[in-house]
């Protein structure tokens, strides 16, 4: 209905204007605190302005009066700034001294405010605006932070994995040395009892030789004596003698 009441004043149809606009009080009244206050604040003012185009300064004065209120009430510097100009205008139209001074003693109150929330604004707007900054270099140190971090547990994981690397081979060199050791022990336990082995049978060597070198030497020294003997007395002897003591 707003929308349509501006359009409609902007197109000269006052009256269309003039109902959608009562349109929209209705429905903010209906609405209570569930309405929209602005646009009822605004078809107010509207409303001033149609009747005074309309020459009806009596609800010109009056919307403005209700725009006053209704504003004040719901905290709309802006619109309440617009009425009491309106107002002003008006009481120096007619000539209204004891309304010029109030109305323009309001809207001055109504201007400081309104300048005074304006600077609040702007110094909300530049506290906003550092917070802001401090928050983007907060989360950029974090950012940074949180990268140094992923570095760092990235080195440490790293290093982990060599370490674990190195353990795996330090492991498996043990296992190569311990079966190296083994064996290399099971093979000197070969060789000691073949070294065993080895002195017995040169024990049983020395043994059988000496035995044969005992029973031979009767016999060698008999055949060395009774070749001794063929050699020194062969002119001497016959040969049955000889077959004789070969015999023997």
């Amino acid at each position: 209905y707003k929308v349509l009441g501006k359009i409609d004043f902007a197109n000269g149809e006052l009256d269309n204007a003039n109902l959608n606009f009562n349109e929209v009080l209705k429905l903010s009244e209906k609405l209570g605190k569930f309405s929209q206050k602005e646009a009822h604040a605004e078809s107010l003012f509207q409303l001033a302005a149609i009747a005074l185009l309309k020459s009806d300064f009596e609800k010109h004065k009056k919307y403005l009066n209700t725009l006053v209120t209704f504003s004040t009430r719901n905290k709309l510097p802006n619109f309440l700034q617009g009425a009491y100009e309106k107002l002003l205008e008006e009481a120096i139209k007619n000539g209204n001294i004891t309304e010029v001074d109030l109305y323009n003693k309001k809207f001055n109150e109504v201007s400081d405010s309104l300048e005074i929330i304006h600077i609040q604004d702007q110094n909300n707007l530049a506290t906003s605006i550092s917070e802001v900054h401090q928050l983007n270099t907060i989360n950029q140190k974090l950012t940074n932070e949180g990268i140094n971090q992923k570095e760092t547990i990235k080195e440490r994981t790293d290093y982990l994995m060599l370490f674990l690397v190195l353990s795996a081979l330090f492991l498996f060199l043990l296992i190569v040395v311990y079966r190296l050791s083994r064996r290399y022990k099971q093979q000197n336990e070969v060789i000691e009892t073949q070294k065993v082995k080895l002195k017995k049978l040169n024990a049983t060597k020395d043994k059988f030789f000496s035995i044969v070198a005992h029973d031979l030497k009767s016999p060698l020294n008999s055949l060395k004596s009774f070749s001794y003997l063929l050699v020194t007395h062969f002119d001497s002897l016959s040969k049955k003698e000889v077959i004789d003591m070969g015999q023997q």
